[in-house]
Parts: structure tokens; sequence; C-alpha cells
């Protein structure tokens, strides 16, 4: 079978998320117990028993869903299975599918998705904003309504009829009430603590891109699509070079998938990690497409963001 596997971004956190794995998977139990060691704080343990007021910062989220992933694609590896056509991550997911590829090590994926994580916490301290939903209003729509208030940006291209808005808190409220009254749409906030994907977040992009060249990269083991251009990831320096780009650019989620299935021709996507969030957006953007999950976490699940 050819299959494209889909990581998580981060808003898939939930408390729990892994636990069943975690005891009863000598590898996810060490892989556990390495991420605490790596990290320097107990991670493992926010995870597994919360608060969820601690897992859900973006400096704990981000290293807490790539571990929960990635101990997933362990357990999938450890069951037979094969190596996938294509591989995917939203946002911070693509560190996830990068990893499983083999373009770098657990260890260095968790070392970099922390780093830029602190770098996004930071980011999120000197210039507070948010994100949301928006949902049954054009895309050029949208882009007319940030351009016209100002301070707000398209930030993830999700599927057709949802489109994530990234920017200020004041200016996310402007651009929800002209989104509703003027076209009758629907704008769900996200339970996120920064504008992701925005120019708000490029002190994290520089920073990024200052510690992203002392890691060593390779080529991928199977093909994996960049978040920024849709396309296919194969250099280890254009992956860098993406990796960075990401911090700030648009997520362009549905052309992806829709690159993936019209180059690729998986016979399935399964979406490996934390919730059932990217199962319910190929089903909007290629409805015949034959989805699967693996899911370690409990079954709420809210929307996705960075």
């Amino acid at each position: 079978m050819r299959l494209a596997l889909l990581f998580p971004g981060q808003g898939s956190q939930r408390v729990g998320m892994g636990k069943e794995f975690y005891r009863s998977s000598f590898r996810v139990h060490r892989l556990f117990e390495e991420a605490d060691e790596i990290l320097g704080r107990p991670i493992s343990r926010m995870i597994l028993d919360g608060p969820e007021d601690l897992l859900i910062r973006t400096e704990n989220s981000q290293p807490a869903i790539f571990l929960v992933s990635f101990a997933c694609f362990a357990v999938w590896q450890e069951g037979g299975g094969n190596l996938p056509v294509v591989g995917a991550g939203h946002s911070l997911g693509e560190y996830t599918a990068l990893a499983a590829a083999g373009v770098f090590s657990f260890s260095d994926g968790l070392q970099l998705v922390n780093n830029r994580a602190t770098l996004m916490a930071q980011a999120e301290r000197e210039n507070p904003g948010g994100m949301a939903a928006v949902l049954g209003v054009p895309e050029e729509k949208i882009a007319q309504v940030c351009q016209e208030v100002g301070e707000v940006w398209p930030a993830n291209y999700n599927a057709p009829g949802q489109i994530v808005i990234s920017g200020k808190t004041r200016a996310l409220h402007k651009a929800k009430q002209l989104l509703c009254e003027q076209f009758g749409g629907k704008v769900v906030p996200l339970k996120v603590s920064g504008a992701f994907h925005s120019p708000l977040m490029e002190s994290a992009r520089a920073g990024l891109e200052k510690i992203i060249h002392h890691f060593s990269f390779r080529t991928p083991n199977f093909p994996v699509f960049s978040n920024v251009t849709a396309q296919r990831l194969s250099h280890p320096e254009e992956i860098k070079q993406r990796l960075v780009e990401q911090i700030t650019s648009p997520v362009r989620w549905a052309d992806l998938i829709t690159h993936i299935w019209t180059e690729e021709k998986p016979d399935s996507f399964l979406e490996v990690g934390p919730g059932k969030i990217l199962s319910g957006l190929i089903k909007r953007i290629i409805p015949e497409a034959s989805v699967g999950e693996i899911d370690i976490s409990d079954k709420q699940q809210n929307e996705t963001g960075g």
C-alpha cells in the first residue's frame, strides 16, 4: 500500500496523550525518559499528568507534541509499518515528519523543536497576539479584510472554507467583526497563545536561523513536503531554509495535500499522533481519499495552529 504519513501541529495537545503506549511499550517509555534527559525538565510528567495550563504553553506544547507523535511513529514501526511513500506535518508537525524520514535524529529533532518553541514563546511576549479560524469566507475576501484592518494576516490555508488568520488581539477582533458582518462568516479563536506564521514572529525566525545551522541534516528516506512551498523537500540546506521561513510564512496545507495526492498518488493518508485534526482536513480537501489515524491521545481535540 502506498501510504502518506501526516503529523499534527500545536493545538492537538491533551493531558494524558500517549499514556497507554507509555505503559505498554518499552520503546515509548524510553523515549519519554530520554526527552526528560535532553530537555532537563519533566516534559513526560506534564504530558501524562498535566496540569493543562502548563502543557498548553508554547515552550512545552511543541516538544510534547513532537515527542508523542514520534513515539506514535515508533509504535507504528514496531508493528511492522512499511516505509511510506511520502510524509508531511502541519507546522510543528513538519519536524516530526523530517525525523521520521531520517533527516535528523529524535534527539536533534527534540532539541530543534525546543529551541523553536522557546524562541516563539519569547516572540509571543514581545508581540502579543493570537489566531482564529475563519469558516465559510472566500480566500480573497479574507485577504481583503486583513489588508484593510492591518496587523492581521492569513496564516494557515487549512482546507476549502477554513483559513486561519493571525495577528494582534485588537486587529483579530476587528477582522472578526468585518468577516461576520460583511460576509456571514464564522470566526473561532484558537487555543494558542501567539500570532504564529505572521510577521509578529520575526524575532523567532531570526533566532532559529542562527541556531539551525549547528545541526546536521541528511537527505530524507522518503519525500517530505514543505508547509512553505507545498512542494517536496530534498536537499538538507533547502530543508533548513524552509524551516526558518516557516516561522513567519503561511502554512499552505490545502495545496500541500493536493500536491501529495496528485504527484505521489497515495492509497491512503495516515495521521500519526494526538488527535484527528488533520484527518478532518483531508476529508475536506480530498473527499474521496482514504484516511486513518494512529491516535494515542484521548478523543477530545482542538483546531490546529502552529
